[in-house]
């Protein structure tokens, strides 16, 4: 018997980011809201990685923007096994 010898992720869910705007060079505080976030190792807009990554609880990580390109884009929550999506989840902005 190997104690530990295996462990279960939950697929990772986000369901909203708070704000869902700022601008397109980043920099923005949000918080990510949904759930299965437990063991979460990162976190991409559009495919840039967020900073100051922080797994706040299962349903509640905070992060800070990277810069991007205007427009929507995807956020993509990470763990050592699978993704979660919120589609068209964050915006870019001018202002």
């Amino acid at each position: 018997t190997l104690t530990n010898g295996f462990t279960y992720f939950a697929t990772p869910a986000p369901t909203s980011v708070t704000p869902n705007a700022g601008l397109s060079i980043g920099l923005t505080p949000v918080v990510i809201s949904g759930s299965g976030f437990t063991g979460s190792t990162g976190v991409t807009f559009g495919g840039a990685a967020g900073t100051l990554f922080i797994v706040v609880n299962d349903t509640t990580i905070t992060c800070v923007t990277p810069a991007h390109a205007l427009g929507a884009v995807n956020v993509v929550v990470t763990n050592p096994v699978t993704t979660g999506t919120l589609t068209n989840g964050y915006t870019y902005t001018l202002i």
